[in-house]
């Protein structure tokens, strides 16, 4: 009996030191977040999707930083100095560096695979349906900005839509999916804006947190260059004229959406200079002035040298007309 009693208590303690053991190992990562804290919060949820526009918003000259999208637009046309494989018509196998051959978070697949596991974790989170409406559609946008630098290239390309498994046999034999027809692809596309343009807001009211974000008419506007492209001769060597129409009722659609909210070309050019927030003409924007909010001090490199003297240094102004000096 007194065995017993001893070996019930032996038990007992080694139970409570495991038990102890077991709550003195179990820590939070404070490094980082999972994704049920993140998206229980509509905040921290939108600095996810910030993320993803810092991983898509083109840079320098409109460029992507990807494939084509690497390539500085002044060397795509024979009316300037340069040279570009994609504008002479000699890709190769090894210029292809933006399919995602590799597990890298930079090129076009692995931007895709971030924004599928947003939308996952999205549809997963306790949210109301208008904050998941919203920020969904701005995810939406990103994913068909991918794929369009994908499908500009390389005609179809296979559509993940889903967060692929990353590790195991039946995880890669997963991953070899079929190649999409090109008019699969620019379905998808638009899908996707369609659904941003239905519930992206018209015009973001907070300017001071949301200016820069997709609006309705920067997605419709998106659209009608993808459906520009699709109809074509790279895409539509038949003229199908059922193309060309979608594509000009698409800039309609931009143009009305755009107008109704207030964007326009300026009506100044002087006062063009000095308006950031409220600028009407910019549509869709990449802010890089992070570093004062004085109009006058411009941080961007590329900014500065493009205004006026007076307030820039005036370096990349047009040259003077023929005459005027």
């Amino acid at each position: 009996m007194k065995l017993s009693r001893i070996t019930a208590l032996l038990a007992c303690s080694a139970w409570f030191a495991l038990s102890g053991c077991e709550d003195t190992l179990d820590k939070m990562d404070l490094s980082a977040s999972t994704e049920d804290v993140v998206f229980q919060d509509e905040a921290f949820a939108t600095l996810n999707l910030s993320y993803i526009y810092d991983q898509n918003l083109p840079v320098w000259f409109g460029q992507t930083g990807i494939g084509l999208g690497n390539t500085n637009p002044s060397i795509l046309s024979d009316e300037v100095q340069g040279e570009s494989v994609f504008l002479e018509g000699t890709v190769q196998v090894n210029t292809v560096t933006d399919f995602g051959t590799s597990l890298d978070g930079k090129n076009n697949y692995g931007k895709i695979r971030t924004i599928n596991m947003f939308l996952r974790a999205l549809d997963r989170s306790p949210l109301t349906k208008e904050v998941k409406d919203r920020l969904r559609s701005q995810a939406l946008f990103f994913r068909a900005w991918r794929y369009f630098d994908l499908v500009r290239i390389y005609g179809g390309v296979p559509l993940v839509l889903t967060p692929l498994e990353a590790v195991g046999v039946e995880a890669r034999a997963a991953a070899y999916l079929p190649r999409n027809t090109s008019t699969e692809t620019f379905s998808r596309i638009v899908a996707d804006l369609d659904t941003a343009i239905t519930y992206l807001p018209g015009k973001w009211t907070n300017s001071s947190v949301d200016w820069g974000r997709i609006h309705k008419g920067g997605a419709a506007a998106f659209k009608a260059r993808v459906l520009l492209y699709a109809a074509s001769p790279q895409f539509n060597p038949s003229d199908d004229v059922s193309k060309w129409q979608a594509a000009f009722a698409a800039s309609q659609q931009a143009k009305t959406l755009l107008s109704a909210n207030g964007f326009g070309l300026h009506t100044s050019f002087d006062q063009l200079w000095f308006e950031e927030v409220n600028n009407r003409e910019a549509v869709m924007v990449t802010s890089f002035n992070t570093a004062t909010a004085d109009q006058l001090k411009k941080s961007n490199t590329y900014d500065n040298t493009t205004r006026p003297a007076y307030t820039g240094t005036g370096a990349a102004r047009p040259t003077s007309p023929p005459g005027s000096w």
